[in-house]
């Protein structure tokens, strides 16, 4: 869709009493307590339409623009003294105050698209609004530089370098671009000592880093500072074409932060153009919220991007290094031409994690999806955990509950006293497809299919709690699944604290359709106070004990 198609499409949905462009709000179901289906006005989606009406280049829009710049600026928190110094509300009809908390991240967002604003049209606006916009750009570089997020919030990480960067070239602050260089380095050499992305493997972010990169190399003039974002886009291109798979043109998992299942066509795009698999003098695809201009794929990755360099291939990376190796986060994937399979060997159930995932062809040439789940009342339960362990197309997982981790985000609604409430918690695996099929053979061994391939299932007995765990099976539209009854009845308290114990562990198998699979159930043994589990060669070790998260 090209920017004048964009504009078009938002002008309708412009309201010229607010100077703010509204729609229909669905949010992450975080953040703010307003109801997805309201309509609303957000200040992140108007600055970025206010970008692409100065973008389009034709003059009869700037007043827009200029309206719309003007409103967002004037609802800045500017107050040194507040503790929401700096940044914005989501929504114009939710203040700072009325959130659930305030999200922080705004002064990042805004001010970024603030800084093209100052930075690419600055000889366009009236003087009195261009010194509101450069003193916002200011009030947002120093909530950035006051909260200082560490290296591992990969995007945001990489935002506040643009925003404090170009905050110290404009107003002359030294202590900003000082600032932005140092977290620009530090984010390089943490990285490289990581392994790799700690927002590791996202479909969102990963592509948001890049966009962000772009954007400094856009608008920062700081050669040192440049010279770095030149060298950063090339170890993100390099970590996104390790887990890229042709076959079906997704981010094979595991995936740390995802709002989708599948790529959404704007990333799919945008990684198509960036890597020459596009028509001859194809731009660049517009987007809102991406309001800068693209780098291409460096040359070498570009080959990754069309072909496996095997017809199979497996890896394993670190994503997220502790002092202890063994409790390092390490990511696994299994790729043919076909299929892709890959887990983490440590992680929550937040709905943004995919800790286990596989991707195929149905018979319908759509892409099938494959997910492991642990749902409260229908929702993804942060709390619940598990331990993967993959050669191959083989996954061997044990399940474990967190004492740390919020209810259905990790940390903005947990429970002060630890206790949640429910009706039913299942462990629930999941396959979606146009011709999905489920199987349910004897002894615990479950099938889900679509295409040519299959997820063999074995699930054995288990207990969640000192209580029998139950297995069944069932179909929702075009999703069947097999899952674990944890808790299922009356509405229940449940205090996690370590004398709550899961003996659960079950077995994923990745097959042909007419493969035959092992039904071996994993022998669980005890090990002191951790237990043992083993499968076909493959093992996990840990405390089947609610603990902290961060305990590993």
């Amino acid at each position: 869709m090209s920017i004048q198609e964009l504009l078009r499409d938002a002008d309708k949905n412009y309201n010229p009493e607010i100077c703010l462009l509204g729609g229909e709000f669905n949010g992450p179901g975080y953040h703010t307590n307003i109801p997805n289906g309201t309509w609303t006005h957000s200040t992140r989606g108007s600055i970025n339409y206010a970008v692409q009406l100065l973008k389009s280049g034709e003059t009869e829009l700037e007043k827009r623009a200029f309206d719309i710049i003007g409103k967002v600026v004037s609802l800045q928190e500017t107050n040194p003294y507040s503790p929401n110094y700096g940044i914005w509300s989501w929504l114009y009809e939710e203040p700072l105050d009325k959130m659930s908390p305030p999200d922080f991240n705004w002064a990042d967002f805004i001010g970024a698209a603030l800084s093209h604003v100052a930075i690419e049209y600055h000889d366009r606006l009236p003087k009195e609004l261009y010194d509101k916009v450069t003193a916002a750009i200011g009030h947002a570089a120093w909530a950035i530089f006051r909260r200082n997020v560490q290296p591992g919030y990969t995007n945001i990480a990489i935002m506040g370098v643009v925003v404090t960067a170009v905050a110290g070239e404009l107003l002359g602050e030294k202590r900003l671009l000082e600032y932005a260089g140092i977290r620009l380095q530090t984010f390089i050499d943490y990285t490289l000592d990581q392994g790799g992305l700690n927002e590791y493997n996202s479909p969102t972010y990963t592509i948001v880093a890049l966009h962000e990169v772009d954007r400094i190399i856009q608008l920062v003039k700081t050669p040192d500072i440049v010279a770095n974002a030149r060298r950063l886009h090339g170890i993100i291109w390099k970590c996104l074409a390790a887990y890229y798979h042709p076959g079906t043109g997704q981010l094979a998992g595991p995936h740390s932060r995802a709002y989708s299942d599948l790529l959404v066509p704007t990333a799919v795009k945008y990684i198509e153009w960036a890597t020459g698999q596009t028509q001859a003098g194809e731009t660049e695809p517009e987007a809102f919220e991406h309001v800068g201009r693209a780098q291409p794929c460096p040359a070498e990755y570009l080959e990754r991007f069309i072909k496996l360099p095997a017809p199979e291939i497996e890896r394993c990376d670190r994503f997220i290094k502790r002092k202890t190796p063994e409790k390092s986060f390490v990511g696994t994937v299994w790729m043919n031409g076909e299929a892709a399979l890959g887990s983490i060997n440590y992680e929550c159930f937040w709905t943004q994690r995919r800790p286990l995932l596989g991707y195929w062809t149905d018979s319908a040439g759509q892409v099938a999806v494959l997910r492991l789940r642990m749902l409260k009342d229908g929702k993804d339960f942060s709390a619940g955990g598990l331990h993967n362990a993959q050669s191959g197309r083989k996954i061997l997982t044990g399940i474990k509950m967190f004492t740390d981790r919020g209810d259905y985000h990790i940390h903005l609604d947990k429970p002060t006293d630890g206790t949640y409430r429910f009706n039913s918690l299942v462990l629930r695996y999941e396959l979606t497809a146009r011709d999905a099929a489920l199987t349910e053979n004897e002894n615990g061994l479950y099938e889900l299919s679509a295409g040519n391939w299959k997820a063999a299932i074995i699930a054995p007995p288990g207990k969640f709690n000192g209580c029998p765990v139950v297995w069944r099976s069932g179909r929702v539209d075009n999703t069947v699944y097999v899952e674990a009854v944890m808790y299922e009845g009356a509405a229940a308290d449940l205090t996690l604290d370590e004398s709550v114990c899961t003996e659960m562990a079950m077995v994923l198998e990745l097959l042909g359709r007419d493969d035959l699979a092992n039904p071996e159930f994993p022998v669980m043994t005890r090990d002191y106070d951790d237990v043992n589990v083993t499968w076909n060669g493959l093992s996990v070790k840990y405390n089947p004990c609610a603990e902290p998260y961060e305990s590993v």
